[in-house]
């Protein structure tokens, strides 16, 4: 998410069709996106977490409850998003991992708007300084639930694609 920050501020994406991010150890195979002119948005194939009872479940199982918690309280601020976030959470399976996409640059300034002013309130609220190597990338996991939740919004309107991410060690 830091990456993607960085280059909505900084970089001059406006000037581009679209918008890519692969994830650090995890990539899309440049033959499975040939097509992207023909979709809006491609994003990583979902996972199922139905086996833990949806994503929201899932978070807490694995994660910091807390942390959920407290994103709920963030989005809570904001009546557009909150019901309907929370109703997303306990009743979907389906998470598009590692924030991965590619899409038109006008819906990356959608999602970035959207994004960053909720994880930046959730990073005064989240104190990351005894957690573990892995809880402590505790935004970035929230931020995989607010993208699928954010992609599956856009669903009804979007020409959207998913497509198999590979593992890279």
């Amino acid at each position: 998410m830091t990456s993607i920050y960085w280059f909505w501020k900084n970089y001059d994406w406006r000037s581009l069709d679209y918008v890519g991010f692969n994830h650090y150890r995890r990539l899309f195979n440049p033959k499975d996106f040939e097509d992207y002119k023909d979709y809006d948005l491609i994003v990583a194939n979902s996972y199922d977490l139905s086996k833990y009872c949806g994503i929201e479940k899932q978070y807490k199982l694995f994660h910091i409850e807390d942390d959920f918690n407290k994103l709920l309280s963030i989005l809570e601020k904001y009546s557009i998003y909150s019901a309907n976030f929370k109703q997303y959470c306990k009743t979907n399976y389906l998470i598009a991992p590692c924030n991965m996409f590619i899409m038109k640059s006008h819906l990356f300034d959608m999602y970035c708007t959207f994004m960053f002013p909720l994880l930046m309130q959730l990073m005064n609220y989240v104190d990351l300084s005894s957690y573990s190597k892995y809880q402590h990338r505790a935004i970035a996991f929230l931020s995989e639930r607010l993208t699928s939740w954010w992609v599956s919004k856009q669903m009804k309107s979007l020409k959207i694609k998913q497509i198999k991410i590979e593992f890279k060690k």
